[in-house]
């Protein structure tokens, strides 16, 4: 094949430039492989009915998609923020590694991601996201995709960047193809499009009337919707939010290109409605933060199999890779999800002896270690906690211990009643925390004037990062650290 390339400038100096990428030769096919990644931003792992977990949101896309794949009960992210994690799925890599711990930290050029894999192997590659700092300029993971489409200022429904990959799809006929959708609906301040607003709520009633008493919580929260004087309100828009998602997802699958091929569901996070007194927020690393839903399903898979055993949505990228049957898939970091698939259609899974799940909180503040239906947290950074109404200061190097198995929604703390199998496990997390591997690819400062901006209108401020030449964990003899000597 000879290729000509030429040049036309329309200026009077004649002068001009262009970029010429590795030319790459593809033949149409009659029925080309298609893989979509749908990531869900900030939805908890309750808030899909086929969870079982009796909440009341109607999901019918998502329960039909577990219906012919696969459920997976029990999926914790990496982190509590949407870059990192997102950062952290692309690559298969931990925010403790790949260095993007915020909001406003890109991924560096140098990081191999799950696009470029499909990208080197010939496939068309599409992304949409439904919010600014998710858009290449901000988070850096345009990186392998030939399109992306990202809204300018602000977040934008779920229909509109369904409309945006869709009118992409006539550009991939005949050729394999990689997409990568982001829907930011279940993400504060919960407005949902007007035939479902208060789908979930009375519609008879004033959440924001002045003579219903003044809810006890911090100020911090009330900013989020102002003049709220009932709190089940917010929580009925969130459920109503992820109905209207899940309608949009049921026009996705529908579609005859994308809905035939290998469809992966996650989310980047949870979200709080109050628990441990955080409303309408994914603060912390309790599994109201980093318990996600995640569904998978294929031509020729099982179906309807629940997967009980503990899993992480950092070995998504690479199992995705598996299903297309990539050589890069046995290069790609993390552990194929297709061995616990099949425990689990044979019944001969095993929940004990699940290797530990590991996370990192927004700007490294805390960091998590969950194994054998136990939940440790260790606070390593200094910064703001709820306690009744306030905000305060956390104690620096503490411990939170919760047995999920009983207390699921981490409301009893056994640190003090099972001291040795804290100090074991806190053992264990300062180990992960000490064994970190850094990429070197967050890229700290890349971002111009007008994309900070853009963040802290969404409410993200810019702090200074806590890592360079120092570890993750320091131990220096408080209290705190003493009572585990």
């Amino acid at each position: 094949l000879k290729v000509r390339f030429e040049l036309a400038t329309r200026n009077e100096s004649r002068e001009g430039w262009c970029v010429v990428g590795e030319t790459l030769l593809t033949v149409a096919g009659a029925d080309p492989p298609t893989v979509l990644l749908v990531t869900s931003d900030t939805h908890r792992a309750d808030h899909v009915r086929v969870s079982g977990a009796g909440v009341e949101v109607r999901t019918p896309a998502l329960d039909a998609l577990a219906a012919r794949g696969v459920f997976f009960e029990d999926c914790f992210s990496s982190t509590n923020v949407t870059n990192p994690s997102h950062a952290a799925l692309m690559t298969g890599i931990t925010p403790r590694d790949t260095g993007v711990i915020n909001n406003y930290t890109p991924l560096g050029d140098a990081a191999p991601t799950l696009a470029e894999a499909f990208a080197q192997a010939g496939w068309r590659t599409f992304a949409a996201v439904s919010t600014p700092h998710l858009g290449d300029r901000g988070s850096g993971l345009g990186q392998g995709f030939d399109r992306m489409s990202t809204p300018r200022l602000r977040k934008r429904p779920a229909a509109s960047t369904v409309a945006a990959l869709e009118s992409w799809l006539p550009e991939a006929e005949g050729v394999p193809l990689f997409v990568w959708l982001h829907l930011f609906d279940a993400h504060t301040p919960y407005p949902p499009p007007p035939e479902f607003d208060r789908i979930y709520y009375p519609p008879d009633k004033d959440p924001f009337d002045p003579a219903l008493p003044e809810p006890q919580i911090p100020k911090w929260y009330q900013r989020e919707m102002p003049g709220l004087r009932d709190l089940e309100f917010a929580r009925a828009q969130y459920r109503a939010e992820v109905t209207y998602l899940d309608s949009q997802l049921r026009r996705v699958f529908g579609h005859p290109r994308l809905g035939g091929g290998v469809i992966a569901v996650t989310a980047d996070h949870g979200e709080s409605l109050g628990q441990h007194g955080i409303y309408w927020d994914h603060a912390e690393l309790y599994p109201d933060s980093v318990h996600v839903p995640m569904l998978l399903a294929w031509p020729g898979g099982p179906a309807g199999v629940r997967v009980s055993q503990p899993v992480s949505h950092l070995d998504l990228p690479r199992t995705l890779l598996e299903l297309t049957g990539l050589p890069s898939a046995a290069a790609f970091p993390g552990q194929s999800l297709l061995p616990r698939i099949r425990e689990a259609a044979e019944g001969t899974a095993r929940d004990q002896g699940a290797p530990p799940r590991f996370a990192l909180s927004s700007k490294g503040f805390s960091a998590s270690v969950t194994k054998d239906g136990w939940h440790l947290i260790l606070h390593l950074r200094k910064h703001l906690v709820t306690e009744g109404a306030e905000r305060v200061p956390v104690r620096v190097h503490s411990v939170e211990l919760y047995h999920l198995e009983v207390d699921p929604n981490c409301e009893r703390d056994l640190v003090d009643d099972e001291k040795q199998r804290a100090r074991e496990m806190r053992r264990l997390l300062i180990a992960w925390l000490d064994a970190s591997e850094p990429r070197g690819w967050g890229e700290e400062g890349r971002l111009d004037a007008e994309t900070l901006a853009q963040m802290a209108m969404l409410g993200y401020t810019q702090e200074a990062a806590p890592r360079g030449d120092r570890a993750w964990f320091e131990p220096d003899g408080c209290e705190e650290c003493s009572a585990f000597d």
